[in-house]
């Protein structure tokens, strides 16, 4: 009579679930962020320190506490990092411009709505660092043109749809000029307080306010 052969147990080894390949892209795409974050800021205050000419990704590199190469996973190149700063703060103007909508806000006053914007406008032109840099990228290059020709159009849209909300029986077309005009004075007296002149900087903005002034008070009178 044969012994009986003792059967092996087999412990089925339990497998893994993979995780979701999203549970390990979360973490580092954040931690991209805050790496992109903190090479834009670092620009900033270099472009603030040093100005735009004497700017190196090897500078940024150093402030933002990334090494060269780091960097270079996030952006090609300075001027890359420039343009990503300037629409930032486009971005940023553009969303306050928005905020400040009559329909949103429920002021009833065009020249007060107009006086918001200035207010508020200033402020986002003094807190940037480097404004002129970006003021000057803005202008030079080309690949930025079609960004702030859409960011321009959009907000003389917007203010326009204001001035119409507010007067409802002026001139479509009169308050996109007059929209338009707006934007073009503001913006050249706010450069010429940010970039040139800070030491005159109430009296520039009083004389903005009468430029204002004398255009709204027309648009009152043509909606009776």
């Amino acid at each position: 009579m044969k012994t009986p052969v003792p059967t092996k147990k087999i412990r089925a080894t339990a497998r893994k679930t993979p995780e979701p390949a999203t549970a390990a892209r979360e973490p580092q795409q954040a931690r991209s962020i805050q790496t992109k974050k903190a090479i834009c800021e670092a620009t900033e205050r270099e472009i603030e320190r040093t100005g735009l000419d004497k700017l190196t990704t090897k500078r940024i590199a150093q402030a933002a506490g990334v090494s060269v190469g780091g960097l270079y996973e996030h952006f090609p190149n300075k001027e890359a990092i420039v343009a990503e700063i300037t629409i930032r703060w486009l971005n940023q103007n553009r969303e306050m411009i928005d905020s400040l909508s009559p329909v949103l806000t429920g002021c009833g006053d065009l020249m007060r709505y107009i006086e918001n914007l200035n207010s508020a406008v200033l402020k986002i032109y003094m807190d940037q660092p480097g404004i002129g840099a970006l003021i000057r990228a803005l202008q030079s290059m080309p690949s930025l043109q079609p960004i702030l020709a859409e960011h321009d159009a959009h907000v003389t849209k917007t203010i326009a749809k204001a001035i119409c909300s507010l007067l409802p029986n002026v001139d479509r077309k009169k308050a996109g000029i007059a929209a338009k005009t707006i934007l073009i004075i503001s913006h050249e007296l706010l450069c010429e307080i940010v970039l040139r002149d800070r030491a005159n900087a109430k009296l520039f903005q009083h004389q903005l306010r009468i430029l204002q002034h004398a255009l709204t008070t027309q648009l009152i009178l043509e909606n009776g």
